[in-house]
């Protein structure tokens, strides 16, 4: 018996680079902690790093779509808060940290975003409903009855 992973499609595999992509529009976006740093990263933070496109694409094209970690019937409702995610993390200094291999690493900072992305999506809906809920409480304005203002001219 192996104790090496079977399959790099295993989000756990210590061995293997673990990204967030969106396909807004039949646009991919990537985004992702820990890659090599260049001009652009922050934070620890990357947008759009070729190797991370390249690894959607390719499994777009082996598998004919992304993997989702959204429930059925839910894909893509997250995709835009995960952009907005992402410009919070890149921003926070708790971000920058050294790789913690097994423990603190893209994993478990891409898990990080999906939470962040969950948490912003939830606040919006929130938002929203409080909104729609305060609209049906407003007081409803009548228009006023014009009966009484008509005169007799004789």
């Amino acid at each position: 018996m192996d104790w090496w992973p079977q399959t790099t499609h295993n989000p756990w595999n210590p061995i293997t680079h673990s990204f967030v992509a969106t396909t807004e529009g039949g646009v991919i976006h990537t985004y992702s902690w820990g890659n090599t740093p260049d001009q652009f990263t922050q934070n620890g933070w990357n947008e759009n790093k070729p190797e991370d496109l390249v690894a959607a694409w390719e499994a777009i094209r082996e598998n004919g779509y992304l993997e989702s970690l959204e429930p059925k019937g839910t894909e893509g409702r997250l995709d835009p808060y995960i952009k907005k995610a992402f410009e919070i993390l890149k921003n926070d200094p708790a971000s920058n940290h050294r790789n913690g291999g097994v423990v603190i690493n893209c994993k478990t900072e891409a898990i990080r975003l999906l939470n962040v992305a969950r948490g912003l999506q939830k606040a919006d809906q929130e938002a929203k409903k409080k909104k729609e809920q305060e609209r049906k409480r407003a007081p409803k304005h009548k228009t006023p009855d014009h009966k009484d203002d008509k005169k007799d001219h004789d």
